[in-house]
C-alpha cells in the first residue's frame, strides 16, 4: 500500500503540474484538446505512475478516473473509454465517471463511434443524474446528448435546465446557443449567444446575431 500511494501521490503532482502549464476551464468538458510538448510528457508521466498503481490495484478509482481523463486529453479516446468503462464496472455510484465516458462519447465524430455508443450514453446520463439530478454538468451533457442526435427541442429543454442549475457557465451557454439556433428560435440563440460572449470573448462560436453593442 505504501508503494500504491506514493505512486498516486506522483501521478497527481505530474498531472497538477499539466494542469498549471496548459489549464482546462472549470466550465470546460471533456475534449481533445492540444498541449505543449511540456504539458503532454507530463500526463505521459503522470499516466505511467497511474499504469503502475492499477497494475498493483487494478480496481483503484483515483487511478482508473485520472488516467482515463489523461488518456482523452492526449487523444488516445479509444483507451480512455476502455479506462472509464472499467471505473463504471466496478463502482456503480460513480456519477462522475459515467458523465466523463457519455461525454466523451458524444463528443466523437458519428463515424468514430461504435453502432450503440450513443445508447450507452444516454443510460450512463440516465444513471448519472438519478444520482446528481441537479448537477448542471450531468444535465448540460445529457442536453449536449439530444443535441448530437439532431433533437433540438429536447436539447434546449434539458440545456435551459443546466443553464439554471448552473448559471454563467460558458460550455453550457455554448450549447444552449447552438441548440436554440438548431431550433430555429433566433432571438433565444442571440440572447444566450451575447451571455457567452460576455463571459468569454474568445469564443469560437459564431452565430449570426447582431454584437452586442449594435443592439444598444
Amino acid at each position: 500500500l505504501g508503494v500504491v500511494r506514493r505512486l498516486h501521490l506522483e501521478a497527481q503532482s505530474y498531472g497538477r503540474l499539466a494542469r498549471d502549464l496548459t489549464p482546462r476551464g472549470a466550465w470546460e468538458r471533456p475534449s481533445i484538446r492540444s498541449d505543449s510538448a511540456v504539458a503532454a510528457a507530463l500526463r505521459r508521466a503522470a499516466l505511467t505512475r497511474y499504469d503502475s498503481v492499477l497494475v498493483l490495484h487494478a480496481s483503484h478509482a483515483g487511478a482508473l478516473f485520472e488516467s482515463g481523463a489523461l488518456l482523452e486529453r492526449l487523444g488516445d479516446v479509444e483507451s480512455a473509454k476502455a479506462r472509464l468503462r472499467r471505473l463504471v464496472a466496478a463502482d456503480s455510484g460513480h456519477a462522475l465517471a459515467m458523465n466523463y465516458l457519455a461525454y466523451t462519447i458524444v463528443e466523437q465524430d458519428s463515424l468514430e463511434r461504435g453502432p450503440d455508443e450513443m445508447e450507452e450514453a444516454g443510460e450512463l446520463l440516465r444513471r448519472a443524474l438519478a444520482l446528481e439530478p441537479e448537477n448542471g454538468a450531468y444535465l448540460d451533457s445529457k442536453g449536449w446528448w439530444h443535441y448530437r442526435l439532431g433533437a433540438a427541442d429536447s436539447a434546449v429543454a434539458w440545456l435551459a435546465r443546466a443553464d439554471h442549475a448552473t448559471p454563467g457557465d460558458p460550455a453550457i451557454l455554448e450549447h444552449l446557443a447552438l441548440a436554440h439556433h438548431a431550433r430555429g428560435d433566433r432571438a433565444a440563440a442571440c440572447a444566450a449567444w451575447r451571455r457567452l460572449r460576455a463571459l468569454d470573448p474568445a469564443t469560437t462560436v459564431r452565430l449570426p446575431c447582431p454584437a452586442p453593442e449594435a443592439t444598444r
